[in-house]
């Protein structure tokens, strides 16, 4: 094996001397260096060759180990130099590597023997002797690259191999491998005896090695190369100083190159530059031109918080109704339909709701009394006072109710007054309130103004104007205050906010123009409200004869409900010192006689309700007694009035 690989070293050497006349220096007109870098990996077996019974420290007997076969793989990584000597269609390479190789082997060679045991009984056997190497070491790998002729990319790598073991260790014991019956044993009562392990004993270091590989390069791309080789590794000594061991192996691998760029030519040197002009220069500055604009509030009482103008310009007039409501709900004949509709229950509901509220004592007590007329069910009073339940939620436990049939009425007409439902709250029969506010406004325009403020060289300085939001009368001007008109925008309301903006753009006599803007949030408050109180009576009409103080069951001299907001209204304007008549009245039944007296007799109840201080009121007994087709018209004709004047 020596021989072979010194024949190629020596064919090595004659290529190279015949091809030393053709050694040239290449152009460099490439964008890449002569050097490259890889990294590469093979395997596969290695042979080898030994004459030795036992290692020193691991002893062994009688039969020698000659040869094993085992692995051998190598890891390595290093640079190539591309030499400028031309050898055939390429050039020389110079190469250096460094890595690690790993060399693990395992000796076997059986011997006869005839101590083998079992119990009593000695027989022959054979041992298997058996030695296994982990050899594991770091390589140096120096090598030139030979271009092979008529086929491109073909190589031959030649050179050595210098290996340090980093680790080597040799384990080694004597096997019964015959007979197999478990039973049968070395004298130790074991299979297996002589086990030793320990580092391989004098292991070379260095351990040379010659190298020869076949390669083919692959190009990827201009710069990145795949190179597929054969490698034949013989070592030119033994792995142990201690007895002859020598190692070929035969190797596949494959390697990745990667040639390195050129680096970035530098830049050239920036042209000189030319000389410069350093005669003086005059600069006449153009004229100066500048503006700004401002918007304030012209209105009298106007604020400004930040970029907002509150403005008082509306003007409120606003009516508070209050209309009394008789506590009487009036039903259709043999129905729980109220005379008036659905509109009549609705108005009833809200005024108990209103007045419950509007009660000093929520929690005072109720008393619904139902009642059917002498011509209808009697199971009608109770289904009445159901219905209006379902509109006027209030607390059971507060509430009585009371169910009647009324007896025969001594008028035709009377009888549809029997026909109701009466909510009396609390103590005093109270009357029932709808409150109603409605409101009108009326706003002024806003009175603004732009404050332009302005220098201008190159006079005259004229302004043109645009305003959003509002109206001004000068759209081009050359003043300073320019005023504006705010109004309500179309579509919006006069509490909702809105937005002014003036733009100007000025322009001197050389035709030089210069903008300026402006904006400001709109709010417009209330400047004064006017307040104004509307009495109406249970038929929705604004009294126009006074207010209604009390009203009567028919023939009645006691009142079935009492206005208090009335009571109290008198009494304050008596306290003012202003003038107040009693005015009576009753319905249409009876003669005109005996209504007079009843009249007298409820003015009296009138003064009563008011106090003293109406002891020496004024009683308007004049009052018609009007024919009145509607039951709750009836029960408002049978009543007291006050005028206050």
């Amino acid at each position: 094996m020596r021989n072979i690989i010194t024949s190629i070293i020596a064919i090595g050497l004659v290529v190279l001397t015949t091809t030393t006349a053709a050694q040239e220096k290449l152009a460099d007109t490439t964008e890449y260096l002569p050097v490259s870098l890889f990294a590469g990996v093979s395997g596969g077996a290695a042979f080898h060759d030994a004459e030795f019974i036992q290692l020193p420290g691991l002893p062994n007997c009688c039969e020698p180990y000659t040869g094993a076969t085992g692995l051998s793989a190598l890891v390595d990584v290093g640079a190539e130099y591309r030499t400028a000597i031309r050898l055939f269609t390429d050039n020389l390479r110079l190469r250096l590597s460094v890595g690690a190789q790993l060399m693990p082997t395992h000796f076997r060679q059986n011997e006869v023997v005839g101590n083998i045991i079992n119990n009593q009984t000695v027989t022959d056997g054979v041992v298997e002797h058996q030695l296994d190497l982990s050899y594991l070491g770091l390589t140096i790998q120096p090598g030139i690259i030979l271009p092979l002729p008529s086929v491109d990319g073909l190589q031959l790598m030649i050179g050595g191999l210098v290996t340090l073991p980093i680790t080597t260790t040799v384990e080694q014991q004597q096997v019964l491998a015959s007979p197999t019956d478990q039973s049968y044993t070395f004298e130790n009562g074991e299979r297996f005896r002589a086990r030793n392990s320990g580092p391989l004993p004098g292991a070379t270091s260095p351990l040379l090695s010659a190298v020869a590989a076949l390669r083919y390069v692959m190009p990827l791309s201009q710069s990145w190369q795949l190179v597929p080789m054969i490698k034949y590794q013989q070592a030119l000594g033994s792995i142990t100083s201690e007895t002859p061991w020598n190692v070929t192996s035969v190797h596949a691998g494959i390697e990745v190159a990667w040639q390195l760029p050129k680096p970035e030519p530098a830049m050239p040197e920036p042209p000189a530059p030319e000389p410069v002009d350093t005669t003086p220069i005059t600069i006449v500055p153009p004229p100066v031109l500048a503006s700004n604009v401002s918007i304030v509030s012209r209105t009298a009482g106007a604020t400004v918080n930040g970029d907002t103008i509150f403005a008082p310009v509306i003007t409120e007039w606003v009516a508070d109704t209050i209309q009394s409501i008789l506590p009487t709900l009036y039903f259709e004949y043999n129905s729980t339909n109220p005379v008036g509709g659905e509109d009549a229950i609705q108005r009833f509901a809200q005024a108990v709701k209103q007045s419950m509220v509007d009660s000093t004592d929520q929690r005072e007590h109720v008393v619904i009394t139902g009642s059917a007329s002498a011509d209808e069910d009697a199971r009608l009073a109770r289904e009445r006072i159901s219905r209006l339940l379902r509109d006027v939620p209030v607390n059971q436990n507060h509430v009585s109710v009371v169910q009647r049939k009324a007896p025969e009425a001594r008028y035709p007409g009377l009888a549809e007054e029997d026909r109701f439902v009466r909510v009396e709250l609390g103590s005093t029969r109270r009357m029932l309130h709808r409150f109603a506010e409605s409101k009108q406004i009326m706003t002024e325009a806003v009175q603004l103004a732009a404050l332009h403020t302005i220098t201008c060289e190159a006079a005259p300085c004229v302004t043109s104007v645009n305003v959003e939001g509002g109206r001004t009368p000068k759209t081009t001007t050359t003043d300073v205050v320019i005023p504006i008109t705010a109004d309500i925008p179309v579509g919006s309301t006069a509490e909702q906010p809105s937005l002014v903006s003036v733009t100007l753009r000025t322009t001197d006599s050389t035709g030089n123009s210069v903008d300026a803007a402006a904006a400001m949030v709109l709010r417009r408050t209330v400047k004064e409200t006017h307040r104004n109180r509307l009495w109406t009576d249970p038929t929705g009409v604004v009294k126009q004869r006074g207010l209604l103080l009390a009203v009567f069951d028919f023939d009645q001299t006691q009142p079935s409900s009492v206005d208090l907001h009335v009571v109290d209204s008198v009494r304050i304007a008596l306290a003012h010192g202003r003038k107040v008549t009693l005015v009576p009245s009753t319905d249409e039944f009876g003669s005109d006689t005996y209504n007079l007296e009843l009249r007298k007799k409820r003015a009296e109840v009138g003064r009563a309700l008011i106090g003293k201080a109406a002891a020496d009121l004024p009683v308007d007994l004049t009052a018609t007694n009007p024919t009145t087709p509607h039951p709750m018209q009836r029960a408002v004709s049978r009543s007291v009035w006050v005028r206050i004047e």
